[in-house]
């Protein structure tokens, strides 16, 4: 099964190299394949996890030449009850607010209350992408 989705999917990118495909229709193929791929490994998941759980813990070796293991997810921190942090991130926002209406402005500016001066951000833009809504 591994075999032949990895084969086609080579088989497309192999094409479009090559000039046999548009590499436009290869793409939209491609993005749309990983999608309905994503779509089906978040319904699996979980099933997954259930059957490798009766292989109780440590890794173990699969037919398909992996090995796998259930691991727990790291933990995030919740720092929302925390007064000073919440207090902090207010102020970053304020002065990062105040930081783009500058660089749209392209001018530092000097806040008049406190004489606060904020420089001009630098601004990094994103790679290039295509987006693809189905219809």
């Amino acid at each position: 099964m591994e075999n032949n989705i990895t084969d086609q999917v080579m088989k497309i990118l192999s094409d479009a190299e090559e000039g046999i495909a548009s590499p436009l229709d290869s793409y939209i193929v491609l993005k749309l394949h990983k999608d309905a791929v994503e779509d089906a490994l978040k319904q699996l998941k979980p099933l997954a996890i259930v059957e490798a759980q009766r292989y109780g813990k440590g890794e173990h070796n699969h037919p398909l030449n992996v090995k796998f293991q259930v691991k727990q997810g790291g933990g995030r921190y919740d720092f929302s009850n925390v007064v000073a942090h919440s207090e902090i991130l207010k102020q970053l926002k304020r002065i990062e607010d105040l930081a783009k209406q500058a660089y749209k402005q392209n001018t530092p500016l000097v806040i008049q209350d406190t004489g606060e001066f904020i420089e001009i951000p630098s601004f990094k833009s994103n790679e290039e992408n295509i987006s693809i809504t189905k219809i």
